[in-house]
């Protein structure tokens, strides 16, 4: 009897603390899950559907509004079409700056024309870019030099092994072919240039006078003619050699032997004279840069001579150059006096 009442005393305890345990829990989840914090309001409290206690509460809360002091902004308007200024076109065709500047000459003094600054920026782009360029390549001669060697070696081989009493004109032919290619390295090295010296000195030369900017206009433009010329000489020679030694094999090799081909290693005798023969009409129609650049400027000052401000420009140079030119004479005095002695002169330049 007294085992029955200690289990249930202890059943009740249990049960006191399960149901204990399970209101903090569901107070707790509560807390945490509910959508409303806490100092807003009571929370909703859910009532299953087929209970009949009170229907569900909506929280409520009192919500007081401040009176509003701030002044209110009052839309900004934007300004009509016709109230914005449209600066009216130019009746005449605008004069935009030259993309490369302008050339400044050393002395504030000398105003230099726009056209003749046209032609000094086009000559000096002109030298620089021929200087970048190169006017001669070793590279070339050697290689000439080279091929020269192999030609005649081929001819030798070619000729011994002829048989006695035979003459072979396809080794004919590859002598003439190589003396050919030593002409044109020859030439190659004797009238190879050097753009670079003449653009360094243009680009060094000063413009403090009149008279400086006219030497350095005719400089620049004695140097792009002379580097043309020899640049058009080598090239009309080099095509010609070219052309003379491919169609030589018509009566050096193909007439001798009746326009027939004997041999067949003698094949590679005629694609020679005939990559020589294209090569040489290539180098005679094509130009070189040099002489498109010199093209390219005398179209550029015949234009702009041909204008009134071009021939104003170019005969105040010349006017100014030679008043510069004249009044370069000066005197400066000498006088030198010692505890002992002194020295008096004058110094003349012109």
């Amino acid at each position: 009897m007294r085992r029955t009442r200690w289990l249930s005393s202890v059943a009740l305890v249990a049960g006191l603390v399960v149901l204990g345990s399970a209101s903090v829990a569901g107070a707790q989840a509560s807390a945490l899950g509910s959508p409303y914090p806490p100092e807003v309001g009571a929370a909703a409290t859910v009532t299953p559907p087929d209970a009949t206690t009170e229907p569900v509460t909506a929280p409520t809360t009192a919500v007081t509004t401040a009176p509003s002091t701030a002044t209110p902004i009052a839309p900004v308007t934007p300004p009509a079409y016709s109230d914005v200024a449209v600066p009216t076109p130019p009746s005449s065709a605008p004069v935009y700056a030259a993309p490369r500047g302008t050339v400044v000459a050393d002395s504030p003094d000398v105003h230099i024309g726009t056209s003749v600054a046209t032609r000094l920026r086009a000559l000096d782009a002109d030298l620089q870019i021929l200087a970048a360029r190169g006017g001669g390549n070793i590279l070339d001669g050697v290689l000439m030099l080279v091929s020269t060697a192999a030609t005649v070696t081929w001819g030798v081989l070619l000729d011994t092994g002829s048989p006695p009493g035979t003459q072979s004109y396809a080794a004919i032919y590859l002598y003439l072919y190589a003396g050919a290619s030593a002409t044109r390295a020859i030439l190659s090295f004797a009238l190879m240039t050097n753009p670079s010296g003449p653009a360094i000195r243009y680009s060094h030369m000063p413009m403090g006078t009149m008279g400086e900017v006219r030497e350095r206009l005719r400089y620049g433009e004695l140097q792009l003619d002379a580097l043309a010329d020899q640049s058009r000489i080598q090239r009309i020679l080099d095509g010609s050699i070219n052309l003379a030694v491919g169609l030589a094999v018509i009566p050096a090799y193909l007439g001798p032997n009746n326009f027939q081909v004997p041999n067949a290693a003698d094949w590679f005798v005629l694609v020679l004279a005939g990559v020589s023969t294209v090569m040489g009409v290539v180098t005679l129609v094509s130009t070189t840069e040099a002489e498109r650049r010199q093209s390219a400027y005398h179209e550029l000052r015949d234009r702009v001579l041909a204008t009134p401000e071009g021939i104003e420009d170019a005969e105040r140079l010349e006017r100014e150059a030679e008043v510069s030119a004249s009044s370069t004479v000066s005197v400066s005095p000498i006088l030198s006096i010692g505890p002992t002695g002194g020295f008096a002169g004058a110094t003349l330049t012109f």
